[in-house]
């Protein structure tokens, strides 16, 4: 059946049309993108937003091994790079213990307990309970704070560029309090991380660890992290291509050409494979990023963290630590710095497979931009040991002191702290707090990502 429509039909609805059009361009112009559902934004004061202008315009890129994301090339040869097992000496698995004087720690796992807590299939399904703050660029101007329905109108921070995706069990998703706290961590470094990458983390809170029991009652928690093995040449090339400033362009092509000289228990000997945290090798372009982290299975994240309902934790470090308390902030924004890719071979059993840290690692005063090619990287454990960047840091200084331990550090060990971190103030007399993470774990104090921990990674942050 069909109905007459008369002239004056067919204008009415040329000009409703025409309208609608309008309406649908201007939504399209001036609507904000990357929303959430329930997403609400909050503008920042005037104050703020002026220097928040200002910065925009003097935004500087930090030297470090976490370059800008690369495109994967069709080029690129795929069999000089390989995932490692999780059996293999280069998988990196870190546990947070109480040790013999009754203080909290960061190790490397043992073999067995690493072999333990590398299957995260046994914690049933999970879900995802976060899915990334919004980016600053992508937000209205001036926004500063956002909140969704899915984060339970949590007051979080925008974006600098990473995304952190959070994919949590159903054993954590019964204490909502943990749950919000693992937001605001993961959320802590999105706010100060500005390479655009995505990076998806399985977590877990409860009595096991992914529902395999806790290998060690001493343990409080533990980190999983997928690497990458590839080729020095591969992994030089990638930093030399993803240089963002002419202070990291000249350091990087200052590294060797061929193999990375190391100094290994007073031997010095050249190493040609580096190996490279997950999301280390997705902003080298070795492996591609997420563009949608719903593809990825869950449970199958670039990392696992976990902590130990056994231990009591004090949720919220804005109003103190109470007296017995773990900080739950501390060690968790602990652990995703390792699964970010703070991680270190120093202090392994050989010398074979160099971190992508650790080609920065040396002794005090020897690394320079004449002599970068040369100066042996440190793989032992013990003296003194430095992060060169060749950029002036936070402290005014061009290097910044690491822990010296090892994988695990027994009575003796260099400085007794585990390698894979920056050095424990509490050790230096000038106290300074580089970032995170430190050489170790407070239950009493607060630690945050600072611009100095993002600078090694090559994370870039916006103008201080």
């Amino acid at each position: 059946m069909t109905f007459p429509v008369s002239p004056r039909s067919h204008s009415r609805i040329f000009v409703f049309g025409y309208s609608v059009f309008l309406l649908v361009l201007a939504w399209m112009l001036f609507s904000p993108r990357g929303s959430r559902a329930g997403f609400e934004a909050h503008p920042l004061n005037p104050t703020r937003a002026k220097s928040e202008k200002l910065n925009r315009h003097f935004e500087r890129p930090l030297a470090g091994i976490f370059p800008a994301p690369q495109p994967i090339s069709n080029s690129t040869n795929r069999a000089t790079w390989r995932y490692a097992s999780a059996d293999a000496d280069d998988e990196q698995t870190f546990v947070v213990y109480r040790d013999e004087k009754g203080e909290f720690a960061c190790r490397a796992a043992t073999v067995q307990e690493r072999r333990s807590l590398s299957n995260r299939n046994a914690g049933g399904p999970t879900r995802v309970i976060y899915s990334g703050a919004p980016r600053r660029r992508d937000l209205p101007y001036a926004t500063d704070l956002w909140t969704s329905d899915e984060t339970k109108n949590l007051r979080l921070q925008v974006s600098a560029g990473l995304r952190i995706v959070l994919h949590g069990t159903a054993q954590l998703d019964q204490n909502q309090t943990a749950k919000s706290a693992f937001i605001v961590a993961a959320n802590r470094w999105e706010a100060i991380v500005s390479t655009p990458i995505t990076v998806v983390i399985d977590v877990d809170f409860g009595s096991t660890f992914f529902g395999e029991p806790y290998p060690d009652p001493d343990i409080l928690g533990a980190t999983g992290v997928e690497s990458i093995t590839t080729s020095f040449s591969d992994a030089r090339q990638r930093l030399i291509n993803s240089a963002s400033s002419p202070a990291e362009q000249q350091l990087y092509n200052a590294l060797p050409t061929n193999g990375v000289p190391v100094e290994f228990n007073g031997t010095t000997s050249s190493v040609t494979s580096v190996a490279a945290a997950v999301p280390n090798a997705r902003a080298l372009g070795i492996v591609p990023d997420i563009s949608d982290p719903n593809v990825l299975p869950l449970g199958h994240g670039d990392a696992g963290i976990g902590f130990n309902s056994a231990f009591p934790f004090d949720f919220n470090p804005n109003d103190g630590i109470s007296a017995g308390l773990t900080d739950f902030d501390s060690v968790a924004s602990h652990e995703i710095g390792h699964a970010l890719g703070f991680v270190s071979d120093a202090g392994e059993s050989s010398a074979t497979v160099l971190a992508v840290w650790d080609l920065f690692r040396f002794r005090p005063s020897t690394a320079s931009l004449e002599t970068f090619a040369t100066a042996p990287r440190i793989l032992s454990q013990g003296g003194t040991q430095v992060y060169f960047g060749n950029q002036t840091s936070t402290f005014a200084t061009i290097e910044l002191q690491l822990s010296t331990g090892g994988p695990d550090p027994g009575p003796g060990d260099g400085d007794g702290r585990q390698s894979s971190h920056w050095k424990d103030d509490s050790l230096l007399s000038t106290r300074p707090y580089i970032g995170a993470p430190p050489g170790t774990t407070r239950r009493t104090n607060t630690i945050r990502p600072c611009p100095s921990a993002t600078a090694t990674l090559k994370f870039r942050t916006r103008g201080r």
